[in-house]
C-alpha cells in the first residue's frame, strides 16, 4: 500500500537531486565571505595594541554561527567554536591571566624582602 505523501515531503524528496548553480554558488560566496572575514579580523588582532582577546563571529557553510578569537597576550587562537567552546576558552585564559598575576605579585613581595633583610 502506497503512503500518501504531503506536498512538502514530496518536494523535500524532489530536491534531493544534485544541487544547482545557484546553490553551489550561495556555498562559495558564503564561504568567501567566512574566508574574507577571518583574514580581517585576524589583520586587525594582529596590529592592535589591546591585550584584550579580540572575539568574533561568523558563519560556516551549514549556515550555523561559528565563534572564532585571538589572544594577543599569548598569540594563541580559536578557530570555529560553539559558543560554549568560546565561553570556557575565555575563563581559562582569564584564569591563566590571575594565576600569572598573582605569580608576579608573589616574586615582587620576595624581592622587595630580599632587598629589606
Amino acid at each position: 500500500m502506497k503512503s500518501q505523501l504531503s506536498w512538502k515531503e514530496y518536494q523535500a524528496l524532489e530536491f534531493l537531486t544534485e544541487p544547482t548553480a545557484n546553490t553551489v554558488s550561495k556555498a562559495l560566496s558564503l564561504r568567501l565571505k567566512t574566508r574574507l572575514n577571518h583574514i580581517w579580523q585576524s589583520l586587525v588582532a594582529y596590529f592592535s595594541t589591546s591585550t584584550e582577546p579580540h572575539v568574533w563571529r561568523s558563519e560556516d557553510s551549514n549556515g550555523q554561527v561559528v565563534w572564532h578569537a585571538y589572544d594577543p597576550v599569548t598569540n594563541q587562537s580559536v578557530q570555529q567554536a560553539s559558543m560554549d567552546e568560546m565561553r570556557v576558552w575565555l575563563e581559562d585564559r582569564h584564569y591563566q591571566t590571575c594565576r600569572r598575576f598573582q605569580a608576579t605579585q608573589a616574586a615582587f613581595r620576595f624581592l622587595r624582602m630580599s632587598r629589606n633583610a
